[in-house]
């Protein structure tokens, strides 16, 4: 598949914090789907507000756009098979 765009920052600005603890904030993607009948469109799950979220994926560019902004984060998704609706 190809590769997504993560955001450039490495790790939170907030000092206070550890160092070590830091480190556990790092962005992720857990999982990524492509639509079967558009393959330039993708869902992935992805940590990278803090929580588990859905982002519309644009796989020719790799950039992510946040689809959901629950407290408790979304740790699911479908894509249609038209890449349209999730």
């Amino acid at each position: 598949m190809p590769p997504l765009s993560m955001p450039r920052k490495s790790m939170p600005d907030d000092d206070t914090e550890p160092l070590w603890q830091r480190r556990y904030h790092l962005p992720e993607v857990y999982a990524r789907q492509l639509a079967r009948a558009a393959p330039t469109r993708g869902l992935v799950i992805g940590n990278q507000s803090g929580r588990d979220q859905l982002y519309a994926w644009d796989v020719a560019s790799g950039a992510l756009t946040a689809l959901t902004d629950r407290p408790t984060g979304v740790d699911f998704g479908y894509l249609s098979p038209d890449g349209r609706y999730v």
